[in-house]
C-alpha cells in the first residue's frame, strides 16, 4: 500500500505541476486511502483543495493533517496556504489547538525530547565552528557526534527506531540530521549503516519515514565510505555549477530500489535540475 501510496502521490503533484488540479485532487484522494501519514502529503491536498475554490474541504484536511502531524513551517511553504492563514484569522486558533492535541498523542515523549535536545547540541557545536581554529574543529565535532550517537542508541534500545507512530514528525526530522551526522566519518560507517538501514527501511514501509530521508542517510554514508550510491539521491556539483548524481551501484535496478521505498524513477530528478549518470536508461 505504502507503493502504491506514493505511485499515485508523485502522480498528483506532477497534475499539480501542469495545474491538471481536477485530476490531481481524484489522484490525491485515491493515495489517501492507501496511507494517512505523509505530512507533507497534507499541504499539497490543501493546496489543492484551495485551488478549486473548496475552502470547507480545505479546512477539513487542514484540521486532519495537524492532527497527524503537519506543522506550520510545513505549510508556510505553500504561498496559497500562507494566504489563507494570513485572510482567515481564524486559521491559526485552529492550528493552535490541534497542534497541542497533536503532540499530547505522541507515544514517547521522553524520547521525542530527548532526540530534539540532541539536534539542538549538535547544531550548536556546529554553528561555533568559524570561532574556532581549524586544528580543533574536526576534534570537537567528532566528540560531540560520539556522545549524540551514545544517547541515541539509548533510544533506539529501549523504543525500537523512532519513526513519527513514536516520537512524531519533529523528532523523525532531528533524526534524520543525527544519522547524517553521524554516518559521516568513514570509520564504522559500514556497520552503522548495516545496523540502520534496516530499520529505516521497515518505518517507510509502514509509513512512518520519509522514504527521501532514508535514501540520503543512505546514499550520503555509502559515498562517504567509498561506495557507489544506492538509491541516486546524492549529487555534487562540477566546475560548470552543474548539480551532477555520482555513480550508482548496479543503476540498471535502480528505478527498483526506489520504488521499493516509495520513491519516483530517477528520471523524476531532472525537474530539480540534477544531471543523471550517463550510463542510466529510463
Amino acid at each position: 500500500k505504502i507503493v502504491e501510496f506514493y505511485k499515485l502521490y508523485h502522480k498528483a503533484m506532477e497534475l499539480t505541476s501542469n495545474q491538471e488540479y481536477k485530476q490531481a485532487e481524484r489522484k490525491y484522494m485515491q493515495a489517501l486511502k492507501m496511507c494517512r501519514k505523509d505530512t507533507y502529503f497534507y499541504v499539497r491536498l490543501i493546496s489543492v483543495k484551495l485551488q478549486l475554490k473548496k475552502d470547507k474541504q480545505a479546512t477539513k484536511f487542514f484540521k486532519k493533517g495537524i492532527l497527524r502531524g503537519t506543522s506550520l513551517a510545513q505549510m508556510s511553504h505553500d504561498s496559497l496556504i500562507a494566504r489563507k492563514f494570513k485572510s482567515d484569522s481564524t486559521w491559526h486558533k485552529r492550528y493552535d489547538f490541534y497542534r497541542q492535541k497533536y503532540n499530547a498523542s505522541i507515544p514517547f515523549q521522553e524520547e521525542k525530547l530527548k532526540l530534539m535536545v540532541l539536534l539542538e547540541k549538535d547544531q550548536a557545536v556546529r554553528n561555533l565552528m568559524r570561532y574556532i581554529q581549524n586544528g580543533k574543529r574536526d576534534s570537537l565535532v567528532h566528540v560531540q557526534d560520539l556522545e549524540d550517537s551514545k544517547e541515541m542508541y539509548q533510544v533506539i534500545n529501549k523504543i525500537g527506531f523512532p519513526d513519527r507512530d513514536k516520537v512524531g514528525e519533529d523528532a523523525i526530522g532531528a533524526m534524520m540530521t543525527l544519522l547524517l551526522h553521524l554516518l559521516n566519518d568513514g570509520v564504522r560507517d559500514k556497520e552503522e549503516l548495516a545496523y540502520f538501514e534496516p530499520m529505516m527501511k521497515a518505518s517507510v514501509l509502514k509509513g512512518a519515514f520519509v522514504p527521501f530521508w532514508m535514501s540520503i542517510v543512505v546514499d550520503r554514508a555509502r559515498v562517504i565510505s567509498g561506495l557507489k550510491q544506492k538509491y541516486g539521491s546524492y549529487w555534487e556539483m562540477d566546475s560548470t555549477g552543474r548539480r551532477i548524481i555520482t555513480p550508482i551501484e548496479n543503476i540498471m535496478e535502480v528505478d527498483k530500489r526506489r520504488e521499493e521505498i516509495g520513491l519516483p524513477k530517477l528520471s523524476f530528478s531532472k525537474k530539480d535540475g540534477l544531471t543523471l549518470p550517463l550510463d542510466y536508461k529510463d
